[in-house]
């Protein structure tokens, strides 16, 4: 995911944003941003608190990386 755009990964990537593994969580964020998913804010707001410093850090690139009106 978020090497290729698809309709259907938005979806997959927000369900992922909530996986037990922080990896998964982390990755989750990369794909976002690299393929440019317009993901929910919130979803990505609640991600910033993760307690896995690299989970949270992706999750901010994600959201740095959106346009600014989205915000």
């Amino acid at each position: 995911m978020g090497t290729q755009r698809h309709k259907d990964c938005g979806t997959t990537l927000v369900k992922l944003l909530k996986d037990s593994d922080a990896t998964v969580r982390r990755q989750a964020c990369e794909a976002a941003t690299r393929g440019g998913y317009p993901l929910e804010i919130d979803a990505l707001v609640e991600v910033l608190g993760d307690s896995h410093r690299f989970v949270a850090w992706s999750a901010r690139r994600a959201i740095e990386a959106r346009p600014k009106e989205s915000w």
